[in-house]
């Protein structure tokens, strides 16, 4: 059973949540006979607890005549009202807990953020600032471990939505050898940020997503399907959340991002760390909770303690090499498809193809022939880590820090391809 499988467990544990399985007990499941699937079938399929949601490219008239055709005899044999609750509260005391054989050593941290529900435009900018302060977490931790060529598995900070609850998980997973360290630095980053905030490089580096959602919404809209629109309704209903059309949220969007500046930013993270946080050990296969005595009170006390002031986090604005000399153009043609073939004096071809549904991205592939296949399989090892390696490493003059901080303030979306034949 895995470590989140686990913590999942320990949130439900003496909640009604525990006591009723999703999917049904075993023993319900084994014993399920054809009266009682009619008799649970006439229970609960009745109109007043129904929602007919339809989407597409339909006719409202014809739609109209087929609902009635369908659903006007449809009479209500029951009167149990249902009793939705969604206000049955998670556990979030501090936890030790085992992981599976697969996974390394952890430590996690929770902070609850109240209902799920979004109702008002002030709900929605609430969670917002929550998941730009959550953002800007997850980049000082990766950036203060790639910096200090830290070894670890993983690191994150996110929202995270349990049973009509929201709340910000952070944690970070390591070799064995390297629990205390990992505790210090994981600390010590948060009441860094709690205590100091972050530079308006940092913000920048996660803003600029947020203003290219914007300016490309109409874009990305009109890529929806009509079963998103359906998706996208149950789970507003599940959730008492109300329906928001494109412009009231490219409005809302519009408005949080003015307001979303250096200091509210700063007050925010420090609201949300200022809050009692639960930890969650996440112990290894070689470890045991009797060596975990007094980790919480430890914990706790080093969370409490005043912040160190970050070193410098200013971003750098230029780092990749430049070619020695330019080039040219050297000849152009039309290819099938709708392309246009630029071939260059250094011999590459350049295929464009104009996408009227892109807005304003551009999708760039740089690919040569050559991969794995071409390789010793003595180089396999390091062909699989040589995407994560120029990561954390860096390219040019960029450490791999000041590459992501590059790439996120410019809204650059960067990836390797590496398959049998070719690469890029």
């Amino acid at each position: 059973k895995s470590f989140s499988m686990h913590a999942y467990e320990a949130s439900i544990e003496g909640t009604p949540y525990a006591e009723h399985d999703p999917i049904g007990t075993r023993d319900a499941i084994e014993n399920a006979t054809s009266n009682g699937l009619k008799n649970f079938y006439e229970k609960w399929y009745q109109p007043q607890y129904a929602e007919l949601i339809v989407t597409g490219n339909v006719d409202a008239k014809s739609l109209a005549n087929i609902i009635k055709n369908k659903f006007s005899n449809w009479e209500s044999t029951s009167d149990i009202a249902i009793e939705k609750r969604r206000d049955i509260r998670l556990n979030t005391q501090d936890e030790i807990l085992p992981s599976n054989s697969m996974e390394s050593p952890s430590l996690h941290l929770v902070i609850e953020r109240g209902d799920l529900r979004r109702e008002t435009v002030e709900q929605q900018h609430a969670e917002w600032r929550d998941e730009v302060a959550i953002q800007l977490i997850q980049q000082r931790l990766i950036s203060l471990l790639n910096d200090a060529a830290e070894p670890y598995q993983y690191v994150y900070a996110q929202p995270y939505y349990s049973n009509y609850q929201r709340l910000m998980s952070a944690g970070i997973s390591f070799s064995p050898d390297r629990r205390e360290q990992m505790h210090q630095i994981f600390i010590s980053a948060l009441t860094s940020l709690r205590d100091y905030g972050v530079t308006q490089a940092e913000l920048e580096s996660i803003t600029s997503n947020w203003y290219g959602e914007l300016a490309d919404l109409d874009s990305d809209w009109s890529k929806r399907k009509p079963n998103s629109y359906a998706e996208a309704r149950i789970f507003q209903l599940e959730q008492d959340s109300v329906s928001q059309s494109k412009e009231s949220y490219a409005q809302s969007l519009a408005a949080f991002l003015d307001k979303t500046t250096l200091e509210s930013v700063n007050a925010q993270l420090k609201e949300l760390l200022s809050n009692q946080p639960s930890f969650v050990i996440g112990m290894g296969k070689s470890e045991t909770q009797a060596q975990f005595a007094d980790v919480f009170t430890a914990l706790n006390s080093t969370y409490l303690q005043a912040g160190e002031k970050p070193s410098d986090m200013n971003a750098k604005a230029e780092g990749f090499l430049q070619p020695a000399e330019e080039g040219s153009i050297v000849s152009m043609r039309q290819a099938p498809g709708g392309f246009q073939v630029y071939t260059l004096s250094n011999g590459v071809d350049v295929w464009f193809q104009k996408d009227a549904k892109a807005g304003g991205r551009a999708y760039i592939y740089f690919t040569s022939q050559g991969g794995k296949a071409a390789l010793d399989k003595s180089l396999y090892p390091a062909y699989e880590l040589a995407a994560m390696t120029a990561v954390r490493s860096g390219l040019g003059e960029f450490s791999g820090s000041e590459l992501d901080a590059y790439l996120r303030t410019n809204n650059i979306a960067f990836g390797p391809i590496l398959e049998p034949t070719v690469h890029g």
